[in-house]
């Protein structure tokens, strides 16, 4: 897998001029954040290109965290050194990253255990 040095933003015809989520309530300010992914630092080149999105996974990725309730609000950074997802919920940091990391194996295809090659942030 060639490095892709362009940034890829979706069009507002793919995400719409109305925000995806509202809320009743103003947005809690202590949401969590959790971050989970793999970088250069944490896993080989190899692995990280079996959990690497394209494109066109990202529009179809972000869509399922949302559809399946996993995250409020989620960013996917997907380069050659690394692979995050970024994402907020009211479900708390632990399970949500757990749902992360479950996800991010399943959108794969991935069965094996990637260990501590994939880290989680909090």
């Amino acid at each position: 897998m060639a490095c892709d040095s362009r940034v890829l933003f979706c069009d507002p015809h793919i995400l719409g001029d109305e925000p995806v989520i509202r809320h009743s309530q103003p947005y809690p300010v202590n949401v969590p954040i959790v971050v989970i992914g793999l970088s250069h630092h944490t896993s080989p080149v190899e692995l990280r290109e079996r959990f690497a999105f394209s494109g066109a996974q990202l529009t179809e990725a972000l869509g399922q965290l949302r559809e399946r309730g996993i995250a409020d609000e989620a960013v996917i950074l997907s380069t050659c050194n690394r692979v995050e997802i970024y994402a907020a919920s009211d479900d708390g940091d632990q399970a949500l990253g757990q749902a992360l990391r479950q996800f991010l194996c399943e959108f794969h295809g991935i069965s094996e255990e990637p260990g501590d090659a994939l880290y989680t942030l909090r």
